[in-house]
């Protein structure tokens, strides 16, 4: 069994005595371990000059995703408070070897969960744990409630029209206050998101965390946050009356009532919804309608995807839109062309069709922690495309059992190009395209279809492209034909 060998210091400088464990002891009684019981070390992974009390630890994370990728049979440590200082710590660790099938060893504490021995010791120090994790979070429940009772508003950033004073109590902000209370006045008289987003821009108010844009979404998290009627929250905790207000209970009720009426509706028969991006900004384009104008369909409504042009990091210099009736067809002939050569013209599968579609979503998602883990550091380039090979293979195969279970519970035969797509519902075209392309992007202009928009295969999407919870200066997207 290959193993990972994973050391850490807190603080190399200057240390010495009976305290402090080198890197190297470390190393020698890990190898000691290793050779009696008849183990390799493979790799590895020091963290110098880290705390143990982080549970993320660049050299930590990669040993942890070699177990978790297949590559190393477990960690071994010379003791375990060098793995993790605290039981929480500890805990998510070792769940995370456990889901993966690897082991875990501490050689000071004869800690070896290849024993019958040491897998039930390793049982034993998660139980503790989850109960330790359950006191700590009853205990910040406790600590929530009284901070609410105080009157302390818990969160992330302090809202846009308060500050905090020296008793973390929110105080109404003079030179902000006014422009959000205009805000809610505004969407109570129904005026539109994007104007009140306009009015707030216009009037130099940043949001919470800096912003200069204010996007439809964040104006309308605006207008639905109770903070503003002088309510602290936290949870299911609640202080109605725990500073001042900006605004009085019956001007938010009456801009609640505009927001529920002006939000806009989902379409869950896109079929691109959340795939088609603006080349302009790698924003995630929004489904809309229009109703055509001319041709055989005149006064139709029909689907466009568009770029929604203000985002929270700024405008987009080149906001594209595009006709449903235009890029689906196209997506859908090139995902044909690809899926061609791994779909089958025939079948008798008849698989349960939930249970595919949960294992296609997991080989989806070890190619993608695969793709982003930090293994290519101790992977030549032949041993990580392998690896690469492999995990792709693997979201085609269930690619493939997918379409035969969908054939086989389908009244129309498959026809030469593979899936009966039309007998498919659209969340589960949805998911096919999603499990072969991570994105399409499009240009702006009049540009043939086929100058305008490209599909980017799964894998493939670049760093720069915006997430939700990630927050990314705009930038465009690099067009294949343009110089990098």
């Amino acid at each position: 069994m290959a193993f990972d060998g994973y050391v850490r210091v807190s603080s190399t400088r200057g240390r010495s005595g009976d305290s402090f464990i080198s890197p190297d002891q470390q190393r020698k009684a890990i190898e000691a371990y290793a050779s009696a019981v008849g183990i390799t070390i493979g790799a590895w992974h020091e963290d110098l000059d880290v705390s143990g009390g982080k549970v993320k630890r660049p050299a930590l994370d990669l040993a942890m995703s070699r177990c978790e990728s297949g590559l190393s049979d477990g960690i071994v440590v010379a003791k375990m408070d060098r793995f993790a200082r605290s039981l929480l710590g500890a805990l998510e660790l070792l769940k995370r070897l456990d889901a993966a099938g690897a082991e875990f060893i501490s050689v000071g504490e004869q800690l070896d969960s290849r024993g019958p021995a040491g897998k039930m010791m390793q049982r034993l120090m998660l139980v503790f744990a989850e109960f330790e994790l359950d006191r700590i979070k009853d205990t910040w429940r406790n600590s929530q409630e009284a901070a609410v009772a105080r009157g302390i508003h818990i969160s992330s950033a302090v809202p846009v029209g308060y500050k905090r004073n020296s008793e973390r109590i929110l105080e109404v902000d003079p030179k902000t206050a006014r422009h959000v209370r205009r805000a809610f006045e505004l969407a109570a008289d129904g005026v539109h998101w994007k104007d009140i987003g306009a009015m707030l821009r216009d009037a130099g108010v940043s949001g919470a965390y800096g912003n200069q844009y204010w996007e439809t979404r964040a104006v309308r998290l605006l207008i639905s946050n109770p903070v503003y009627t002088g309510e602290a929250r936290c949870g299911d905790f609640k202080n109605p009356t725990a500073h001042e207000a900006i605004v009085d209970r019956a001007l938010f009720e009456r801009a609640s009532r505009a927001r529920a009426v002006l939000s806009p509706r989902r379409d869950s028969t896109a079929l691109l919804a959340g795939l088609i991006r603006c080349a302009g900004c790698q924003h995630v384009m929004k489904a809309d309608h229009m109703t055509r104008v001319s041709g055989p369909r005149k006064g139709k409504r029909e689907r466009i995807y568009r770029c929604r042009k203000e985002y929270a990091a700024g405008l987009c210099p080149a906001p594209a839109s595009i006709a449903g009736w235009v890029i689906e067809p196209w997506v859908v002939d090139r995902f044909t062309q690809l899926s061609g050569d791994m779909l089958p013209a025939a079948g008798e599968a008849t698989a349960d069709l939930t249970e595919l579609r949960a294992e296609l979503d997991t080989a989806i998602r070890e190619l993608d922690f695969y793709r982003d883990a930090p293994i290519k550091d101790v992977l030549n380039v032949e041993q990580y495309a392998a690896g690469l090979r492999f995990r792709q293979q693997a979201v085609n195969d269930a690619i493939e059992q997918l379409a035969l279970a969908q054939q086989a519970s389908s009244s129309v035969p498959l026809d030469g190009t593979g899936i009966a797509w039309a007998d498919l519902d659209v969340s589960d075209q949805r998911d096919l395209l999603s499990a072969a392309f991570d994105a399409v992007f499009v240009k702006r202009g009049r540009l043939p279809i086929d100058d305008r928009a490209v599909m980017v295969e799964r894998g493939d999407l670049p760093a720069t492209v915006p997430k939700r919870g990630r927050r990314l200066p705009l930038s465009s997207f690099d067009w294949p034909d343009s110089p990098s």
